[in-house]
C-alpha cells in the first residue's frame, strides 16, 4: 500500500522507518535520503543521520545530520535529547557543547539537556556560565534587594563579589 502511495517525504520518511524496525540499513538510508531531499525537517535530518551511522558507519555524516536536525525549529525535546545522548555515547563532548549553546531557552531548560551539557563540559575541563558559588551570590542580591524595598531604602551591594 506505502509503495503505491504518491511519492513525497513522508512516505518516504515511513517507509524508512519501517525498514529501520527490520535492521535493514541499506533501505533506511535509501528511503531517509529520498525523504531528506524531498524535505529537509528534523525528522528527515534525525533518520538520516541514523541511517548514515548504521548503514554506512559514516559517523562523521551521521552526526552532522543529526546536530542539524536538533537545531531545526520542529525538533521537539525527544528529538533534541536523542541526539544529545548520542553526541554523548560518541564522545563528540564540543558537538554537544556547541549544538546546547545553540538550542532554544526551552531546550536548554531540560534537565536532560542540561546533564549531557554538564556531562560533556566536565569530560573536556570546561567549566559552565553559573556554579554554585555566583548562584548562591546572585540569591543574596536578590534577598538585600528584597531587605531594603521593605525598609524603602537603595539596597548595599558592595560586599557582594560575584566572578567572570
Amino acid at each position: 500500500l506505502m509503495k503505491k502511495a504518491k511519492d513525497n517525504w513522508k512516505k518516504n520518511y515511513h517507509l524508512g522507518i519501517y525498514y529501520f524496525r527490520q535492521q535493514d540499513w541499506e533501505r533506511v538510508l535509501q528511503f531517509a535520503s529520498q525523504a531528506l531531499a524531498q524535505n529537509r525537517n528534523a525528522w528527515t535530518l534525525h533518520l538520516a543521520g541514523i541511517a548514515h551511522l548504521k548503514a554506512e558507519d559514516d559517523h562523521t555524516t551521521g552526526l552532522q545530520l543529526l546536530a542539524e536536525a536538533a537545531r531545526c525549529p520542529d525538533a521537539d525535546a525527544y528529538l533534541v535529547k536523542d541526539v544529545l545522548k548520542l553526541l554523548v555515547l560518541e564522545k563528540e563532548y564540543q558537538k554537544v557543547i556547541a549544538l546546547y549553546n545553540d538550542l532554544p531557552a526551552l531546550h536548554q531548560s531540560r534537565p536532560m539537556a542540561k546533564l549531557q551539557y554538564a556531562f560533556a563540559l566536565a569530560n573536556t575541563g570546561k567549566t559552565p556560565l553559573t556554579n554554585g558559588y555566583n548562584t548562591l551570590q546572585g540569591l543574596r542580591v536578590i534577598w538585600k534587594m528584597y531587605d531594603a524595598e521593605k525598609h524603602n531604602v537603595v539596597a548595599d551591594l558592595t560586599d557582594i563579589k560575584i566572578s567572570d
